[in-house]
């Protein structure tokens, strides 16, 4: 919670970012299995809300189903497109993103169109295409449908 969200579409932003960190942490200072492991269970859950909802909009859910289909879409959902935008950055572009984001907006309330922002300037093209098909719309990056044992570190 060092950047604080603006209101409860942005909470992905804590969320999620926390969800995969931690995972990433696990799966360097116990073994990459630990990763390989969370991949695995965020898959799994995320089959639940699989083409049926907004990450930026899971706070936004009514129903029956609101309180699991949210919990799908920021623990599970929201790993996999911070997973598969790392994949697109490479490592260094991506953790420098979430250094500087962090940084920048120590203590300060924060909306998601700044991670887009900051994206963009960092790699000099535009991400709106790609944030609105995997954050603010319901499609999943391929990421989310390979096998766990699968992944590769992308420099």
């Amino acid at each position: 919670h060092v950047a604080k969200w603006s209101n409860a579409d942005d909470q992905w932003l804590s969320e999620s970012t926390a969800e995969y960190y931690s995972a990433f942490a696990m799966g360097s200072i116990i073994s990459p299995n630990e990763f390989k492991e969370a991949m695995s269970d965020w898959r799994v859950m995320g089959r639940r809300v699989k083409d049926r909802g907004s990450l930026f909009l899971a706070n936004q859910l009514a129903g029956d189903e609101a309180r699991a289909d949210r919990y799908a879409l920021l623990y599970a959902k929201g790993p996999l497109v911070l997973h598969a935008l790392r994949r697109e950055l490479g490592d260094d572009k991506f953790f420098t993103l979430f250094k500087s984001f962090l940084t920048t907006f120590k203590m300060q309330h924060v909306e998601t169109g700044e991670i887009v922002k900051m994206t963009e300037w960092l790699m000099q093209k535009d991400y709106s295409f790609w944030y609105e098909r995997y954050l603010f719309g319901v499609e999943w990056p391929e990421v989310a449908d390979r096998k766990a044992g699968g992944e590769k570190r992308k420099n």
